[in-house]
């Protein structure tokens, strides 16, 4: 039996078809891009040079270029199917999976059809999520546990407290805390203004006195001029340059969790968040539009996941066992 042909040789150069299409199709990552948040930039880039890895290539432009170089969908088609099961194999979550396949793979795909470069779409299926989200941690004694690990009185400790507010208080994505500039928050009128995850445009939030307070003592210590809000205090980085840094997403999780490692409490941002949402419902008494506005979750059935804290299957089974 013939051994089957590397992952590369599946998918042919690009052919040529003019010197107009060539120039589309060089464009096609840049047009791809031009839309999104840095964030998704970053995130879109990394999964498409991933994807290159199974080509013997490196980088998202040429991922976006071979995709695009077959005449027909079964050699595309066929490759993503087997990077699917090399996702599976190095044990990533289906959802990480999905966003790779469905975000960036079929959008630039869907993209590249729209432009005439392709004339078919990726028909490899995703991978089956369950609906379930562990809402357990941090609750209300989790996050004064979290703020009691905020020991430190310095610029690191006034940072940190006041993301910890925003992640809790407002039930900010990390990737909305990490964005933030300094314009974008207005102490006198008590107002955040939060691009939502899939937004370009910026809405106001209001901010609780605690928060409020909590960025005053930050700036304090930052200062006020304009540029990042949430910056690396990192002295080998402000080493490296002047300017200061904008705190990633990826050291605003680090952070966190070393925050949850002192007072014994595995947290990460999005749990911080899930956590406030489920603490919202528990005082509304289960006002599941509340928590929707609260949220700014487009789809109500997000907030309609299994609450083991709270064990509601739990209780409904031992009720009806009881009237048996």
């Amino acid at each position: 039996m013939s051994e089957p042909p590397p992952p590369q040789a599946l998918i042919p150069r690009p052919h040529s078809a003019g010197i107009a299409a060539g120039a589309d199709r060089d464009r096609l990552l840049e047009r791809f891009l031009e839309n999104q948040t840095e964030n998704t930039r970053r995130a879109y880039c990394r999964d498409l040079e991933d994807f290159t890895g199974r080509l013997g290539t490196s980088g998202a432009r040429q991922a976006a270029e071979r995709l695009c170089a077959s005449p027909t969908p079964g050699p595309v088609n066929q490759l993503v199917h087997d990077y699917v099961s090399h996702l599976r194999q190095r044990g990533l979550a289906p959802a990480t999976i999905n966003r790779r396949l469905a975000a960036a793979l079929r959008s630039l795909v869907r993209l590249a059809r729209s432009f005439d470069l392709v004339t078919w779409a990726l028909d490899v299926p995703g991978e089956r999520v369950r609906s379930y989200r562990d809402t357990r941690e941090p609750d209300v004694a989790g996050a004064r546990r979290l703020a009691g690990g905020l020991q430190r009185e310095d610029a690191k400790g006034a940072r940190d407290r006041a993301i910890l507010r925003l992640l809790w208080d407002l039930g900010l994505r990390r990737s909305e805390v990490a964005e933030l500039d300094l314009e974008h928050i207005d102490l006198q009128a008590s107002t955040i203004q939060v691009r939502e995850k899939g937004e370009h445009d910026r809405i106001p939030l209001p901010l609780p006195d605690e928060t409020r307070a909590a960025l005053q003592a930050w700036l304090d210590v930052r200062g006020l001029e304009p540029g990042p809000l949430f910056v690396s205090l990192d002295n080998a980085a402000s080493a490296r340059t002047p300017e200061p840094q904008r705190l990633s997403t990826t050291s605003i999780y680090r952070e966190l969790r070393k925050i949850g490692d002192r007072v014994q409490i595995k947290v990460r941002p999005d749990g911080v968040r899930h956590g406030a949402i489920t603490t919202v419902l528990d005082l509304n008494g289960g006002d599941v539009r509340a928590a929707q506005r609260f949220s700014r979750q487009k789809d109500v059935r997000t907030l309609l996941v299994d609450d083991k804290r709270q064990d509601l299957g739990g209780k409904m089974a031992r009720l009806v066992a009881s009237a048996a």
